[in-house]
């Protein structure tokens, strides 16, 4: 297939996939709406995060061990699409006092959360075998579309049909993007790469060892327990802030879609910065400015604020989606960058699940703005910490994979 074709094809595929997944946005919306209490929701959230914590991991070694990302992106996707269509209809169904969706939505979410990561191994393995089809190129399409489907959901759909409306959207997607995987098809490694893929399995089966013995990867997956902070937490109390600040919660969908429009100029920005700065400082400027931002929402109380403050955090993610996904692959040996990628998404989930918790309780108690100030805080440290762990490293000569 012509390179060119495929590129289009990758770019299709992110926008319809993210497209259908704005869903993510109302995941605690949703739950709030069958009655449950903060302390509940965050308890459903974290496990949520649980399972995204453990079951990256294993479809990222299965990937690696079966050599087909898209195989196994596949099984998730539709696993998810079915998941997906049965949460809005078993809303209503109490079994013990918890609704039926939230069992669901959990069992769901092993699936869900474990095929983002194997879509970005999968789209930065073609990358590599083939360096003219670009990966940053495919995933602004993703946050395109992810813009679009919030934006309009937040408009049109939710207010009008309720907030259960948006999960069908996953699996309306699911034959379009199941036959677009087909078009997109595998990676095919040059020769060069099939021999360094040989090597590493020839003097480690599965190769697991070189990840924990990895210092740079393994530094930066401790501190990032911490720095990972509101990628999960803010996407279930942002809508208590919003309620305080602005009166209504549904509008987080569409400041969501707002927010993540803003990640392609900061995809674009991130492309710029990298051929003059190396991945690493990119990082950490991205962790610096989360820390600060969770300040500025505990001190938030206008909408003013609120909106600058998403729009600043779209440019953030975008950075996230460009460089720290970028700087994490180059990190791990190529016959495991499913495995890393998928233990980076298990590190985040690992991450939600002390947020979620911690955050239910402190919403109920001592109110969300306390939450976010110990978001803050915790975010500069373990930044602060990383940073030291890199000069150490350098102290100590123990050399980068991602300057190799």
């Amino acid at each position: 297939m012509d390179y060119r074709v495929r590129q289009r094809f990758m770019c299709l595929l992110e926008f319809l996939y993210w497209a259908s997944l704005c869903s993510n946005s109302y995941l605690s919306q949703f739950l709030r709406e069958t009655g449950m209490s903060g302390v509940a929701v965050g308890s459903a959230m974290a496990a949520i995060a649980f399972v995204g914590m453990a079951a990256p991991p294993v479809f990222g070694i299965i990937s690696d061990k079966i050599g087909s990302s898209r195989r196994v992106f596949i099984l998730c996707w539709f696993v998810t699409a079915a998941a997906w269509l049965w949460v809005p209809l078993t809303g209503s169904t109490m079994l013990g006092g918890l609704s039926l969706a939230v069992i669901v939505m959990v069992g769901g979410s092993a699936f869900r959360l474990s095929a983002a990561s194997i879509l970005d191994s999968w789209m930065l393995q073609i990358q590599d075998a083939d360096g003219r089809v670009k990966y940053a190129t495919a995933r602004r399409y993703g946050s395109l579309g992810y813009a679009v489907a919030a934006v309009c959901s937040g408009l049109f759909l939710v207010p009008n049909l309720g907030t259960a409306s948006v999960f069908f959207l996953v699996p309306i997607c699911a034959l379009p993007v199941y036959f677009i995987c087909r078009k997109v098809g595998d990676a095919q490694p040059t020769a060069p790469l099939m021999e360094h893929a040989v090597r590493e399995v020839k003097r480690n089966k599965l190769g697991l060892g070189k990840l924990f013995h990895n210092y740079y990867l393994m530094t930066f997956f401790v501190c990032a327990l911490f720095t990972y902070l509101p990628q999960y937490s803010n996407g279930t109390y942002l809508p208590y802030l919003f309620t305080e600040v602005m009166g209504d919660p549904s509008v987080i969908g569409t400041f969501t879609g707002i927010r993540a429009f803003m990640e392609v100029p900061g995809m674009l920005l991130a492309a710029v910065l990298c051929r003059r700065m190396k991945l690493r400082t990119i990082t950490l400027a991205v962790f610096a400015y989360y820390g600060i931002e969770q300040l500025i929402y505990a001190s938030a109380y206008s909408g003013t604020v609120l909106i600058t403050m998403m729009l600043t955090s779209g440019v953030a993610y975008g950075f996230y989606l460009f460089a720290i996904v970028r700087y994490v692959y180059s990190l791990a040996p190529k016959n495991l960058s499913a495995t890393a990628m998928t233990a980076n998404a298990a590190i985040m989930a690992m991450s939600g699940i002390g947020g979620n918790f911690l955050g239910g309780v402190m919403a109920d108690t001592v109110g969300i703005r306390s939450f976010y100030v110990l978001m803050g805080v915790l975010i500069l440290v373990a930044t602060a910490v990383y940073l030291g762990t890199l000069v150490l490293g350098k102290r100590l000569g123990i050399p980068s994979p991602d300057e190799q």
